[in-house]
């Protein structure tokens, strides 16, 4: 059972350590840790139905409404009604959030790179496998 503890406790530092840098490197980029959320989503994705892009990034949809309406307000994305089906609604990057994002990435791609550096690529391979195994 101790072991049980140990592991939460280096899974939750280690997600909250990481979350910092992030949140650090989108303050300094005028957005919330969320709103790069939606943007790096975006990016990976394309456009996307907003309920989608809630559930990569683990928000309710409720909070979603609130990110989404920022966002648009900054004119860094666009609400785009579906055509076959008026209740879904896409969500497209505008040229100034694609612009945003192409100064972003590279830096929280060091980000990434500097917290995962000291693990090997075998390494990080076991450590997918493993944290997979639990959802």
């Amino acid at each position: 059972m101790h072991e049980n503890f140990r592991l939460l406790e280096s899974l939750m530092r280690s997600s909250e350590c990481l979350k910092r840098r992030i949140a650090l490197l989108a303050e300094a980029h005028c957005l919330g840790l969320t709103e790069f959320g939606v943007l790096e989503a975006l990016s990976a994705l394309g456009p996307q139905p907003i309920q989608c892009i809630a559930e990569r990034i683990l928000v309710t949809s409720g909070s979603m409404t609130y990110i989404v309406d920022k966002l648009v307000g900054r004119g860094l994305i666009l609400r785009a009604p579906c055509e076959r089906d008026r209740r879904i609604c896409y969500l497209n990057l505008t040229e100034d959030g694609e612009r945003l994002l192409a100064e972003l990435m590279p830096e929280h791609d060091g980000v990434i790179e500097d917290f995962f550096g000291g693990l090997e690529d075998v390494e990080k391979m076991v450590l997918i496998g493993l944290l997979r195994r639990l959802y």
